[in-house]
C-alpha cells in the first residue's frame, strides 16, 4: 500500500444539512469546525483533525450553537493509504447525494514513490473519486 499525504478544499453548492452528515460524524474521521470560527480557528481545527466540515455562515445555528448547514470540507491528511482517501470522499459523496455539487479537489502526494503527485476530485452520489496524477517521475 501506498501512503499519501493529501490537502485542499471541496466546496458544497448547495450547502448540505448538518443533520444529513451526522453519520459520518458519529465516529470519525469527519469533525464539523465551530460555526463561528475564524480562519485561524478554522486551520487550527483542521490541523487537529484533518477532515473537516466546514459551516455555512448564511445558515446560522441551531439551539445547541451548532452549524446548520455545511458548505464544504477542508483536508490536511499527512499520512493515509489510497483505500482510506477514496473510502472518505466516496462515504462523504454518498450522504450528501445527487442533489449537490461537490467543487474542487484534494492535492495528494505519495510518500512511498517520489514524485506521484496530483488531485482527487469527488463525484456525486457516492461515486468512485477521480484521481489525477499530474507528475510522476517513477520509471
Amino acid at each position: 500500500m501506498i501512503h499519501y499525504s493529501v490537502e485542499g478544499s471541496i466546496d458544497f453548492r448547495p450547502s448540505v444539512p448538518l443533520a444529513q452528515l451526522w453519520e459520518l460524524t458519529d465516529d470519525g474521521p469527519f469533525v464539523v469546525a465551530p460555526a463561528s470560527a475564524s480562519e485561524r480557528e478554522l486551520q487550527a481545527c483542521v490541523e487537529r483533525n484533518a477532515w473537516v466540515l466546514i459551516a455555512d455562515p448564511a445558515a446560522g445555528t441551531d439551539e445547541q450553537g451548532r452549524p446548520r448547514r455545511i458548505q464544504g470540507l477542508r483536508v490536511d491528511e499527512p499520512e493515509m493509504y489510497c483505500a482510506g482517501v477514496l473510502n472518505r470522499l466516496e462515504r462523504l459523496s454518498a450522504f450528501i447525494g445527487h442533489g449537490h455539487e461537490l467543487i474542487g479537489s484534494l492535492r495528494y502526494e505519495g510518500d512511498d514513490v517520489p514524485g506521484d503527485v496530483g488531485s482527487v476530485e469527488p463525484v456525486a452520489g457516492g461515486g468512485c473519486p477521480l484521481w489525477r496524477p499530474t507528475r510522476n517521475t517513477t520509471p
